[in-house]
């Protein structure tokens, strides 16, 4: 459990505290994974690689780099919605993708391990964004750029919820 001081807001202590509070309780917490990623991201902070405006900024370095969204995937594990960084995770491989039939195949096993009903996987996403997958394969095209966007940013609403 962190102690009473932690309590105070992240956004109204200085990094250096929050840093000290962190290191000191970030073995004793419920969820180590978790605190080990602000206490990562908190680092760069105090060493001056990197000073966040906001936590969006801080949100969008979590997701950016492999050793903060790995950790932060452990963290999803224990609250059960590792489903959740697993589909933002695909849309990335996604977009990676260059060749159609490639993307396709790569947009199919999206929908059968994330978006079919009663999959292991499933996310509970707007029915909107799963019609709109689902009318992509259904057609046998591949999914405009506004529209893998509009996917993603629906999920990292729900993982920044998880964040916060």
């Amino acid at each position: 459990m962190l102690s009473s001081r932690s309590s105070r807001s992240y956004f109204t202590t200085s990094p250096k505290a929050m840093l000290k509070i962190f290191h000191r309780n970030r073995q004793t917490t419920v969820f180590p994974e978790f605190v080990e990623l602000h206490y990562l991201l908190l680092q760069e902070t105090v060493d001056g690689s990197s000073l966040y405006n906001s936590q969006l900024d801080t949100f969008a370095v979590l997701l950016s780099n492999d050793v903060t969204r790995s950790l932060f995937g452990k963290f999803l594990e224990n609250e059960n919605a590792s489903e959740n960084l697993g589909f933002w995770e695909a849309i990335q491989e996604y977009k990676d993708v260059r060749k159609g039939s490639d993307k396709y195949l790569v947009l199919s096993a999206i929908a059968y391990k994330y978006l079919r009903p009663g999959s292991p996987l499933e996310i509970y996403i707007d029915d909107k964004i799963r019609q709109m997958v689902y009318n992509c394969l259904r057609k046998a095209r591949i999914m405009k750029e506004e529209e893998v966007n509009e996917a993603q940013g629906a999920i990292e609403e729900l993982l920044m919820d998880s964040f916060i």
